[in-house]
């Protein structure tokens, strides 16, 4: 999966400036301002941040006899940053983006419930850089893309010994083109290609790698607006070996005004990452690809209760995947490392619902999504492989959350419950996590000030019942704690003149 994050330029909005401080637990300190310059046909924008936090939290170490009261050591965290972003229109149809993305962490890794001491250090480092222009005509537009990435790791086992470092660039090109042929038709095109090289001290080679796709995708929308079916497919040669053809066919129909059906189907296909492969310590040069297919269907609910002021949004989803070579991250005597496991089926549903009711000044909203997950492998490595069969590790077979929300004027409360079930820390499933509940809950407000100027405070609870719980094998967890934040927007915008016509469009 993907995350994808877009900033949406607003042209001509003038001068706007935001920062925010906040306080927590456990030394949590965080600060950061964005200063941007809106004119009718370039945006600026500069932002920085730091993050601070001592972590030295109590916990209960449950692997030692009485589970007595411990204090979390070597566990301090800082990390800074700076974005900057341009954006320039050439005219009504094209756009010219440009931004930058440098990151410094510096994490102390603290030891296991197990351990005495520690003494170890992970220190990150990267840049980004991208460019994009875009086409925007009355049927087709057009993306180019350019990207670089430089980033690197140093990890320091102990203050006695030298850094392992693992360092990787990353050059990326890509252009996309979306053409409407009519009603309801829609076409698009592209091609990509990355370069990545490693540099390691396990890998004095400096190994690379370069892959180039071809992708397509048709998109056709019936003439009454009641269904969408999509059809893509995408070729990728890697290392100038062709990799297998994926693609995928999915469709929705409406089968009245609230209720809509979704199915998909697909062929996957995944190399490793260049971290799987040279990570350093633990990457395996030696993983090969996944490969293989999946499918899901489900039904989506969009329901405005009739005789009141509540709507009710809703999915449930039905799917199964089953994939050779999954590449899965295990524990090992001094660190993780990745490994294929021969097949994986994973299957399972997934609700969401939430309900919203509208009283005059306030709106009162209800939500629950719950996750029910078998991931399990289905082929033996060896005669007496106990995986068969078998949860892969730290995938909880139940899981889910629950949250309600006020919202009256300028105030926002909320309280949300998240649950955890059973996760297997070997694969055999002969040892577990127990499972647990983490109860949070925020307050917000927003004073809006003089002109499109505005205040806004929030104060936070994060597991308010003190449960004890590891997310990690022999990783303690926080108990309660809080946050406190204030932050603040100013906008001058710009004086409308009548020789400025993209300053009145916007």
């Amino acid at each position: 999966g993907s995350i994808h994050l877009n900033n949406v330029p607003e042209f001509g909005r003038g001068l706007t400036v935001d920062a925010g401080v906040s306080f927590g637990s456990f030394g949590d300190r965080r600060q950061q301002a964005r200063v941007e310059i809106g004119q009718g046909k370039w945006i600026s924008s500069i932002a920085v941040y730091n993050a601070t936090a001592h972590n030295d939290f109590d916990f209960y170490n449950t692997e030692e006899r009485g589970a007595p009261l411990q204090q979390q050591q070597n566990a301090e965290f800082k990390q800074q940053g700076l974005l900057a972003e341009e954006y320039f229109r050439i005219n009504a149809k094209q756009r010219i983006n440009l931004r930058f993305w440098y990151e410094n962490s510096d994490r102390e890794i603290p030891p296991t419930m197990l351990q005495e001491t520690s003494s170890a250090e992970q220190q990150d480092e990267s840049y980004r850089a991208t460019a994009e222009w875009q086409h925007v005509g009355n049927r087709m537009k057009t993306v180019v893309r350019a990207a670089y990435f430089d980033e690197q790791l140093r990890w320091f086992a102990s203050d006695l010994d030298p850094a392992d470092l693992s360092h990787s660039r990353t050059a990326i090109v890509e252009a996309e083109s979306s053409i409407r042929l009519g009603r309801g038709q829609l076409i698009n095109v592209g091609i990509n290609n990355t370069y990545a090289q490693a540099f390691s001290d396990g890998y004095p080679d400096e190994p690379h790698q370069n892959r180039a796709a071809a992708f397509a995708s048709y998109q056709f929308d019936s003439r009454n607006g009641r269904s969408k079916t999509t059809l893509s497919a995408r070729q990728e040669v890697v290392a100038g070996d062709l990799a297998p053809l994926t693609g995928s066919l999915g469709s929705e129909y409406k089968l009245n005004g609230w209720l809509t059906a979704r199915a998909n189907v697909a062929r996957v296909y995944r190399i490793p990452t260049f971290n799987d492969l040279f990570w350093t310590p633990g990457g395996n040069p030696d993983l090969l690809p996944e490969s293989g297919y999946s499918g899901e269907a489900g039904l989506a609910v969009d329901h405005k209760i009739a005789g009141s002021k509540a709507r009710f949004i809703g999915d449930v989803t039905g799917y199964t995947r089953t994939m050779d070579n999954w590449i899965i991250w295990l524990p090992g005597a001094s660190y993780w490392t990745p490994e294929n496991i021969m097949n994986v089926w994973s299957r399972g549903i997934e609700a969401h619902g939430e309900i919203a009711m509208h009283m005059k000044q306030a709106t009162i909203k209800f939500g629950v999504m719950t996750n029910y997950v078998l991931s399990t492998n289905q082929v033996a490595k060896s005669v007496n492989d106990a995986s068969v069969d078998k949860q892969l590790i730290y995938v909880p077979i139940y899981s889910g959350n629950g949250k309600v929300s006020l919202i009256w004027k300028g105030w926002m409360a909320t309280f949300g419950m998240n649950y955890t079930g059973y996760r297997y820390t070997s694969t055999d499933n002969s040892d577990y996590l127990e499972p647990y509940w983490l109860a949070n809950a925020s307050i917000a407000y927003k004073l809006p000030l003089r002109g499109a100027n505005e205040l806004s405070l929030v104060a936070q609870g994060f597991n308010l019942f003190d449960e004890q719980y590891q997310v990690m094998l022999s990783r303690p967890m926080p108990l309660r704690n809080f946050q406190l934040g204030i932050s603040l927007r100013f906008n001058r915008p710009l004086p409308a003149t009548p020789n400025d016509p993209d300053r009145h469009a916007n």
